[in-house]
């Protein structure tokens, strides 16, 4: 305040000594501008996928090992399951009556599982729902493997059934039977020492793709929502089996490749950005209470940028907002994003409207909109770099 005071001497000085019609002023007012930046480091990926991450790794068992992609140009996992590991003779999966059929060969019915693998395979995919609104997962691959001493690759089907992860009752895909051509072990370990690292840009070779059809479309969109999935092996129609053909292991694996890259389903869908470490979602903004709002009442603009490493939301458009739900907003700040900065523009007309006490407190949300089709992918290292601000202050007093 003295600072003020003592500009305010100054210019009555110059009043004085250089006009001799003298009108002692009634007050004055000052305009400026601050600009300061300063360096951060805080990775807005990680706060996304972290949801993601913790619901995979708390969904590994004994038979899951979920490894996280190193060499990918966007974040990527790949879930390995062990999904069927037993002798076939010894571990009680088939039926007594068909070990010991005739040494000639025999047919096996062909519309009863000969082998039922009812544990399903969990992939707890919904915690990124909090995050994206109307998005499925852009290019995931789920994979089948088989190998193992049975003689019997080239004589079965394998059938998968998705269902409702809450009543398994509904059916949400059910393919048909598919033939299997050989062995094909994946090479992954639930054992290995790699430290849940994968090195390749690709899921491992020769696999049977059972989530695309021919053309690479969908048999299921991967929405967000968890996923369960069933498996049933069953012999081909008239194909004789020889006891023999069930001496040694029958092996099965399924591998996920899951690519953090999502689509928009429709105009509606949006991300949310987790920024309550920097802007806190339950508190005003400028730490004022709702009858004073003299902090900010000097403030005639305020421009905040975030410098990211990258922008995977270029060209996009950025919402913020504030008001007691997404329903009921008081303040809306509308802006396409053009570069490598998340810019929060607060002009005049958007400061007086937040030191407006009905629309108290300024608790600002982050929102980017997407329209039907358009892409969205994390890349490894999303990280805000930098922050910096430049505010325009108004300051007036009179006497």
């Amino acid at each position: 305040m003295n600072k003020f005071v003592n500009l305010f001497l100054i210019i009555s000085m110059v009043f004085c000594f250089s006009t001799c019609d003298f009108v002692l002023p009634t007050g004055v007012e000052i305009n400026g501008t601050f600009e300061n930046s300063i360096p951060v480091k805080m990775n807005v990926g990680a706060m996304l996928t972290d949801a993601l991450d913790d619901a995979l790794n708390g969904s590994e068992s004994e038979d899951q090992k979920i490894y996280t992609c190193t060499q990918t140009v966007n974040k990527t996992y790949l879930v390995y399951v062990n999904l069927f590991d037993k002798n076939l003779a010894t571990s009680g999966s088939i039926d007594p009556s068909i070990l010991g059929g005739a040494p000639s060969g025999f047919p096996i019915p062909h519309n009863d599982p000969l082998i039922d693998i009812d544990t399903p395979v969990n992939l707890p995919l919904s915690d990124m729902g909090e995050y994206l609104i109307n998005f499925k997962f852009k290019d995931p691959d789920i994979l089948l493997y088989f190998s193992g001493d049975a003689n019997i690759f080239e004589k079965i089907e394998i059938q998968y059934e998705v269902v409702d992860h809450l009543d398994y009752d509904i059916s949400i895909y059910e393919s048909p039977k598919l033939k299997i051509n050989g062995k094909n072990p994946s090479g992954l370990s639930l054992n290995s020492s790699d430290g849940g690292k994968y090195t390749a840009i690709k899921p491992p070779s020769n696999g049977l793709l059972i989530n695309k059809d021919n053309n690479n479309n969908d048999l299921f969109p991967l929405h967000g929502e968890n996923v369960h999935i069933l498996f049933k092996v069953y012999a081909i129609k008239d194909v004789l089996f020889f006891p023999s053909d069930f001496d040694g292991d029958f092996v099965v694996e399924l591998v996920v490749w899951l690519p953090i890259e999502f689509e928009a389903v429709d105009d509606k869908a949006k991300i949310i950005l987790p920024l309550g470490d920097i802007f806190p979602e339950d508190s005003d903004l400028f730490g004022r209470s709702q009858d004073d709002m003299s902090m900010t009442e000097m403030i005639k603009s305020l421009k905040l940028d975030m410098m990211f490493n990258s922008n995977p939301f270029i060209n996009r458009d950025l919402v913020i907002w504030s008001g007691e739900d997404t329903e009921k907003r008081k303040i809306v700040i509308n802006r396409k994003l053009t570069d490598n900065a998340l810019t929060i523009d607060m002009n005049e007309d958007v400061m007086k409207d937040i030191n407006n006490p009905d629309n108290w407190p300024f608790a600002p949300r982050f929102e980017i909109l997407y329209k039907k089709g358009q892409d969205l992918g994390f890349p490894q290292n999303l990280t805000v770099v930098e922050l910096a601000f430049r505010a325009g202050f108004k300051y007036g007093m009179n006497w």
